[in-house]
């Protein structure tokens, strides 16, 4: 909740706090520009017995909103504690907030079924709500990878039960029977949604715990064999995998033309599609490639600046490819496979410390273009132009360099989630708001 502006209060008006009589504490009201420590001892005493009315309201509502996370609870009344927490949270001061996210956190260790689901989801709503990531992310990764590999285990025997390699198909055929030999498993492959949609809000408000998730190979390689078959995994994966402050260089073989940029909370190749589409056509006259600088609010769709109700399409005047699409000539194929928009730029091969891609001129869409992560604000930032010389001899490093196979391995395989869909693919990733208490 806002404070009301003076504009919008302008008289103030009489309350009861605390057994205090006194005005409406709200502190820009109070008029003068002051400080709290500056305020009038009697107005300074009410503003506190204020703010401790709103913290012990928060408190109040995280202890109904556990009391009610359990099993059997009555859907309108968990519902009703959901709503009240989130109210009581937007209207409680910072130290209070931190304070009901611990509480639900440590709540949600102790909890299954459906109030964990709850409990969850709650914490996914907070974090997007304003709520620290940092504050709510332990209680979100505790046991994360046990979880998924107690799902992917139930989704295994489910395959083997059914004879059906395709997960949808196997947990319709023999779902409800293997949970029944399989009831821990079965729980936690039903926990799995929530939990990972609150860890993908944390994920993508935070550079810090990105890093931090990157490094921990286990929980990647627990996620990865349902990434496919369960959306909000595959979002967890993708966030897990976003591109922060990494080099990256850019060269047009038959421009001779090359930059060197490094890139920020990129998750999908569309972000690197779109941001270059705008970077490289900054300047027309001394633009290197043919074509002219994407649509302006195509980029502010891209960062989350603006909902248009109709997402913008854009054609773009170029095509990306990796590196190792390259002749050791220096030229490239006609028939090269340009790197799709559906795939993530941590797969981009890399040569040293740098992310390499090729360009070149060509017609690519038109294209829908929709931020992957509404939190995400993908960025490009241009390090250096390549003069022709740098760029030859950029081009000579990756013919020496150039693998006699494929110089990254290849991702481990994903459960095929549906008979005409297979490997992992960007999509529009489900978020905590999209399931209901």
């Amino acid at each position: 909740m806002r404070a009301p502006t003076s504009s919008s209060v302008p008289e103030a008006t009489s309350s009861d706090v605390g057994g205090l009589q006194c005005v409406t504490p709200w502190p820009g009201h109070l008029g003068g520009g002051l400080g709290q420590a500056e305020l009038p001892h009697r107005r300074q005493a009410c503003y506190s017995a204020w703010m401790a009315t709103r913290r012990r309201d928060l408190a109040r509502c995280v202890n109904d909103l556990v009391r009610a996370a359990t099993p059997d609870a009555e859907p309108r009344r968990l519902q009703r504690a959901v709503q009240e927490t989130l109210d009581a949270f937007d209207r409680a001061p910072r130290e209070a907030r931190d304070g009901a996210v611990r509480a639900i956190g440590r709540a949600l260790a102790k909890k299954d079924g459906h109030g964990a689901h709850v409990l969850a989801l709650t914490l996914g709503a907070l974090v997007e709500g304003g709520a620290s990531p940092e504050t709510a992310w332990p209680a979100l990764a505790r046991g994360l990878p046990t979880l998924l590999d107690g799902a992917t285990a139930f989704v295994a025997a489910a395959i083997a039960a059914a004879k059906d390699d395709v997960v949808e198909n196997a947990l319709g055929t023999a779902g409800a029977v293997v949970a029944l030999a399989m009831p821990r498993e079965a729980a936690a492959f039903e926990a799995l949604p929530s939990r990972c949609l609150a860890a993908v809000a944390c994920l993508t408000r935070s550079k810090s715990l990105r890093a931090k998730a990157r490094r921990d190979d286990a929980l990647l390689a627990s996620a990865w064999p349902l990434s496919d078959a369960v959306d909000e995994v595959g979002a967890l994966v993708q966030a897990m995998r976003v591109l922060d402050d990494a080099p990256v260089l850019v060269l047009a073989p038959d421009a001779a033309a090359g930059w060197r940029f490094v890139a920020d909370g990129l998750a999908s190749n569309l972000d690197l599609y779109v941001l270059l589409a705008d970077a490289l056509f900054a300047d027309a006259k001394k633009a290197r490639l043919p074509g002219k600088r994407i649509d302006p609010k195509a980029l502010a769709v891209l960062r989350g600046e603006t909902s248009p109700k109709k997402p913008p399409r854009v054609t773009f005047p170029f095509e990306l490819l990796p590196w190792t699409a390259m002749r050791r000539d220096g030229s490239l194929p006609e028939t090269a496979g340009s790197l799709s928009l559906d795939d993530v730029p941590a797969d981009i091969p890399a040569l040293g410390a740098e992310r390499v891609v090729l360009v070149r001129a060509a017609a690519l869409g038109p294209v829908l273009v929709e931020p992957t992560f509404e939190a995400l604000r993908p960025r490009l930032r241009l390090v250096e132009v390549l003069a022709p010389g740098e760029v030859l001899r950029a081009l000579v490093a990756l013919a020496g360099a150039m693998p006699t196979t494929p110089s990254h391995p290849e991702p481990p395989q994903a459960m095929p989630g549906r008979a005409t869909e297979s490997g992992p693919r960007r999509r529009r990733r489900p978020r905590p708001g999209d399931e209901q208490a």
